[in-house]
């Protein structure tokens, strides 16, 4: 069975993208509420060295903050 690393599994199309795949793969799904932070790249390399098969991201931001939604957006994706 195939792992799938899924960034931002908690959005809206995160959580309808887990429900179609969950009987065929091996989900992983890191969470925000469990201190994952995508602009640490320690945290995400730690993620990513587990036998992922497939790695998908749908993270993202809504804020009235600017420099937080970039933050999160553009150094996050960067990573």
């Amino acid at each position: 069975m195939k792992n799938i690393l899924i960034i931002g599994s908690s959005g809206f199309i995160g959580k309808n993208l887990k429900k179609k795949l969950k009987n065929r793969f091996n989900l992983i799904c890191p969470k925000s509420g469990n201190k994952f932070d995508i602009k640490n790249k320690k945290q995400l390399k730690n993620f990513l060295n587990k036998d992922i098969d497939i790695a998908i991201n749908l993270s993202g931001q809504i804020s009235n903050n600017e420099k937080k939604m970039f933050n999160i957006i553009v150094k996050g994706n960067e990573n």
